[in-house]
């Protein structure tokens, strides 16, 4: 009898500290509701800072990557092994998924590209502080 009202006392306690809707941002590479432009592409998100996201395309829907809100360096790939590789400065607010594309210099040239933030939305279920 201790040990069950001790186990659910520290089950109590454990919950009691948990927080339920942390505030976060969110950054992908693709997204198979947005409809993108005939100049524009998905692309693979390799690092943000110096943290490897590790994202292979997993198959429909959105896997997004999780990070702190505020400034962060994203380096994207594209290609065999990823071997072209841009960087872009983002500042990411806080409850917002970030859709990053490949803008190209136009719809017939794809080796010419610029990595963009398409759009930006709000994650639910994530609170402002």
């Amino acid at each position: 009898m201790r040990l069950r009202l001790a186990v659910v006392a520290a089950t109590l306690a454990a919950s009691a500290c948990q927080t339920w809707a942390p505030t976060w941002s969110e950054v992908t590479g693709w997204d198979f509701v947005l409809g993108l432009s005939a100049d524009q592409s998905d692309i693979d998100i390799v690092r943000v800072d110096d943290q490897s996201v590790g994202m292979g395309r997993q198959g429909p829907g959105v896997h997004a990557f999780k990070l702190t809100p505020g400034r962060h360096r994203v380096e994207v790939g594209r290609g065999p092994a990823l071997r072209d590789r841009k960087f872009l400065a983002v500042e990411f607010a806080p409850c917002r998924r970030y859709y990053i594309v490949r803008q190209f210099a136009s719809p017939t040239d794809h080796d010419d590209w610029t990595p963009v933030v398409a759009r930006i939305e709000t994650i639910s279920g994530c609170r402002l502080p």
